[in-house]
């Protein structure tokens, strides 16, 4: 959603506001805590089922199996299946408790970080708990059989949660590696989703839409290269759990020959030492999902709707841009934001816009970028109507500079050439020299390669603003629009802007833009006047500050205050 969307979303100027009474909530502590103690009271159950398990598998074995009586026998199969029935039901009602309780920990739910995170909980919640105090019940209850079965299930469970602490930190030294491409990945695909409207006015859209895609490739790359390792560290601690596991059989089996067990301890030998291997296997497969939900909680991704492609391409213009009775509307409101415009630019054009505050000059500019549609009229380029012609044809002929400069992470050559990787170095220095700013550019620690720091907010926000106006030069486009262009200049730097729109005016481009600095007033050839987004004045810069002086000194005279002799007079 773009700002404008998000604007024409609120009410009306004046009109009412619906009261709604917030809809009641619990604490998110509250659901939690009861969460864990649900989950805590069905573990509890799932943990005394294993030797449950185990001890009707030697009832059917031992006791059932020998009285050759159907109902023994069937009762104890019976038994055992309900076990493992109840077993597989309980760990499907954990699993649910797990969802909620990550629903109430990791509010708002519905969110990309919080997905995952959820998903990581879900899946991991009774697991972890599993592979801690499954094993210890499974070693007491084999240290019940006979000690040596206990004492190699012990051995066994300690090598195997050794291996997986190896396995977890090899992971994390992966997740790190892969930290910086993730990371440089998300930040560029969530610029795209916060400014994917201005993006298209700045002619950014499909270059950097284009570079997110190869942080995304470059991500994808070190992922592959990490990922044969990641299947070797789990293939060894799968290996070990079998061979473990085999020892325990083979134990069992020594214990039979000598008499000291029967076949139902053997078989509830392999029934324990699985329940206390199998935990940690699950673990070991899902570590990944594990540091991908603690990443998730770091780190949002965004994703960007795909913009589809228009079908006209538009040849190189070089005549006209018009505006043919264009209104828009905000939903609901009485008045629109801008009314019945009707402005016609030729090349060599120069057009200034006047007006205070909330008159529609930068909602006006953002129509003629093609980024908003206006509700009624029509924007034309060479007689095209600026809907019909591709986005990224459009961008190439509309150079736009926002009021607030929109740099994006990168060097200054990537910026001023819009991030496009086949950018003319030359055609790159042409614009910056027609901004003014390549002398201030030479100055910077590696000059058109150096990386511009964002973050910190050391820039001088006029250097920011003189390079989006090259940005916007980049590529000589027909037609430039300059909101605000003097907010951030001294007195060289609207000399330099000035001279950029001159010179852009010799080359048979049409320049419009707001404000009323002397300096950039002096290259206009028309001028025109807003008010709450109607045109009071348009056509020739002298004429109109003609008509513009009459009508106030007019409005003086009438303001002016009457005598009481002249009020007498008109009364006689």
């Amino acid at each position: 959603m773009t700002w404008i969307e998000r604007d024409m979303a609120k009410p009306a100027p004046g009109g009412k506001r619906l009261q709604r009474r917030p809809a009641a909530t619990t604490r998110p502590g509250a659901g939690a805590r009861a969460g864990l103690s649900g989950m805590l009271l069905v573990s509890v159950p799932i943990w005394g089922l294993a030797p449950a398990l185990a001890l009707a598998a030697m009832l059917l074995i031992d006791v059932a199996l020998p009285s050759r009586e159907p109902s023994s026998i069937l009762g104890a199969a019976l038994a055992l299946a309900g076990l493992g029935a109840a077993r597989l039901l309980l760990h499907g009602l954990r699993r649910r408790l797990a969802r909620q309780t990550a629903d109430a920990l990791l509010r708002p739910p519905g969110t990309p970080e919080t997905d995952d995170a959820c998903r990581a909980l879900t899946t991991l919640g009774g697991d972890l708990a599993d592979a801690l105090v499954q094993p210890l019940v499974a070693v007491v209850a084999l240290a019940l059989l006979d000690w040596p079965l206990a004492l190699v299930a012990t051995f066994g469970v300690a090598l195997v949660f050794g291996a997986l602490l190896l396995q977890y930190r090899g992971e994390a030294l992966r997740w790190r590696q892969l930290a910086p491409f993730a990371a440089d990945r998300d930040v560029r695909w969530r610029l795209a989703a916060a400014n994917q409207a201005r993006l298209g006015g700045l002619g950014l859209d499909a270059t950097w839409r284009a570079h997110c895609h190869q942080a995304t490739l470059d991500h994808d790359r070190v992922q592959r290269k990490l990922e044969p390792a990641r299947h070797r560290a789990r293939d060894a601690l799968r290996a070990l759990a079998v061979l473990l596991l085999a020892a325990n059989a083979g134990t069992a089996a020594y214990l039979v020959a000598l008499d000291r067990a029967e076949l139902g301890g053997f078989a509830a030998a392999l029934l324990l030492s699985g329940s206390a291997l199998a935990p940690l296997l699950i673990v070991s497969r899902q570590v990944p999902e594990l540091l991908a939900g603690r990443a998730a909680l770091l780190a949002r991704r965004a994703t960007v709707a795909p913009v589809d492609p228009l079908p006209l391409a538009l040849p190189a213009p070089s005549q006209s841009l018009s505006i043919e009775h264009v209104t828009l509307m905000h939903p609901g409101a009485a008045q629109p934001l801008l009314s019945q415009l009707d402005i016609g630019l030729v090349s060599g054009d120069v057009l200034a816009i006047a007006g205070t505050a909330g008159s529609g000059k930068s909602l006006l500019l953002r129509l003629l970028t093609g980024t908003i549609r206006p509700t009624a009229g029509t924007i034309r380029i060479d007689g095209a109507a600026l809907e019909d012609v591709a986005r990224d044809d459009l961008a190439r002929h509309i150079g736009y500079m926002s009021q607030l400069p929109l740099l994006m992470p990168g060097t200054v050559l990537q910026n001023i050439g819009r991030f496009d990787p086949l950018a003319d170095p030359r055609a790159v220095i042409g614009a910056a020299r027609s901004a003014g700013v390549h002398e201030a550019i030479l100055r910077l620690p590696q000059g058109y390669e150096t990386e511009l720091d964002l973050a910190s907010g050391a820039l001088n926000p006029s250097f920011m603003q003189r390079l989006a106006l090259a940005r916007a030069s980049y590529g000589d486009p027909f037609v430039l629009l300059l909101d605000a262009p003097g907010a951030w200049q001294d007195r060289a730097g609207l000399n330099a802007i000035a001279r950029c729109i001159v010179q852009h005016r010799a080359r048979g481009g049409i320049v419009v833009f707001t404000g009323v600095e002397p300096a950039l007033l002096e290259t206009a050839n028309l001028l025109l006047v807003l008010e709450a987004g109607r045109s009071i004045e348009f056509g020739p810069k002298n004429e109109v500050r003609e008509r513009m002086a009459a009508r106030h000194a007019a409005t003086k005279v009438s303001q002016k205050p009457r005598t009481p002799a002249a009020t007498a007079q008109d009364s006689e």
